[in-house]
């Protein structure tokens, strides 16, 4: 917020800070130029920031849906990308976010399902739920088990446990836990989510990801739906340039506020949408 602050008082802006609850939600903001870092708020030119899955890595968008953000909508070239550069950097962030796990990883035989909000209620963009998810992944990989793992950090709906407790004793290849993210990624085949930022963090691991719903990752991913699993039959073949996309995803089409171009980039961004920024 204070680098922004910074970009936005050199190009003659005046900044104020405003709590969400003291933002009306029926009144517009006295302001035709507004950032918000959960939804965006009423208002001309009203930006949304928030961190692109890990710091110190963020995004400034018009929109809080990640598959409506700039990224989702770019064309991923690994051609394009610096392959030596790309490497260390990618080795760097894997070795700093997950430690040593990702140099041990195996395949222990099981399919890895992170759970998000809302078991069985479609939430846009997906038309369906993840229990429907579930039960897709259970009839496309008959063989294999299936850890659906809950969010610890999610407090869920009582019916929503309901169900998935219920799935669960219905189905001997299917068991539930709670986090467990990183060894179930070092230990998993595969993932498959929605769109959870789980399978962005496989890319550490090597490990490849089916997604049922969009996501601004989407480009180094399988996608599915209930009834289209042809991704199923591809996964054990499908082996993205992990390294390229990482650098690619997090240096072309993030801020990092680790650099010394910062308040450049900011910038960039800001005129992108229309600001007037210097």
């Amino acid at each position: 917020m204070t680098k922004v602050a910074s970009v936005a008082l050199r190009s003659g802006f005046e900044v104020d800070y405003l709590r969400h609850a003291e933002v009306s939600p029926i009144a517009p903001l006295d302001t035709d130029y507004s950032m918000s870092d959960r939804a965006s708020p009423l208002g001309k030119n009203a930006l949304v920031f928030g961190r692109c899955l890990h710091a110190p890595f963020w995004q400034i968008e018009q929109t809080p849906e990640c598959w409506r953000r700039d990224v989702a909508f770019a064309d991923f070239d690994p051609t394009a990308v610096p392959k030596n550069d790309a490497a260390r950097f990618y080795q760097y962030w894997r070795e700093r976010l997950f430690g040593d796990a990702p140099l041990r990883t195996t395949k222990d035989g099981f399919v890895y399902v992170p759970l998000q909000d809302q078991l069985t209620t479609p939430v846009p963009p997906q038309m369906s739920t993840q229990l429907d998810m579930l039960n897709a992944c259970l009839a496309a990989e008959p063989e294999r088990p299936i850890i659906a793992a809950l969010n610890p950090n999610i407090t869920y709906a009582d019916q929503d446990l309901t169900a998935l407790n219920k799935m669960d004793a219905q189905n001997d290849r299917l068991t539930v836990r709670i986090g467990a993210m990183k060894e179930l990624l070092r230990t998993c085949d595969y993932v498959v989510t929605q769109n959870s930022a789980v399978a962005f963090n496989a890319l550490f691991f090597g490990k490849p990801s089916i997604l049922f719903s969009k996501a601004d990752f989407h480009h180094v991913t399988l996608g599915a739906a209930p009834g289209d699993v042809a991704a199923f039959r591809k996964i054990a073949r499908h082996k993205p340039e992990w390294a390229r996309y990482v650098w690619w995803f997090w240096q072309r089409h993030a801020i990092n506020l680790g650099r010394k171009d910062v308040e450049d980039k900011i910038a960039v961004r800001l005129r992108r949408f229309g600001w007037p920024i210097k």
